[in-house]
């Protein structure tokens, strides 16, 4: 179908069996690009997200201090900031 051959054409020049299969077929790619954007859309919103978090976690007065601690904690080496 993919060189201009429209779904109804099909059910005049193929067998019965023949044309459901190429309609499954057929759809079976519609689904597969309908989910490609959906995936495109949920990234492109989750990175969005991510950008917000970043921004607002900038803004706030104490990044670097929790910004610190964090490097420190995945580090494995916490450090306590209020007795230290």
């Amino acid at each position: 179908m993919s060189h201009g051959v429209q779904l109804p054409d099909l059910f005049e020049t193929l067998t019965a069996e023949e044309a459901q299969r190429e309609f499954y077929r057929e759809l079976a790619a519609i689904r597969t690009l309908c989910l490609q954007l959906l995936a495109a859309e949920w990234m492109s919103r989750l990175e969005r997200r991510q950008l917000m978090t970043e921004q607002a976690l900038r803004a706030a007065p104490d990044y670097e201090r929790t910004t610190a601690e964090r490097n420190e904690w995945q580090a494995g080496d916490f450090i306590d900031y209020e007795t230290a």
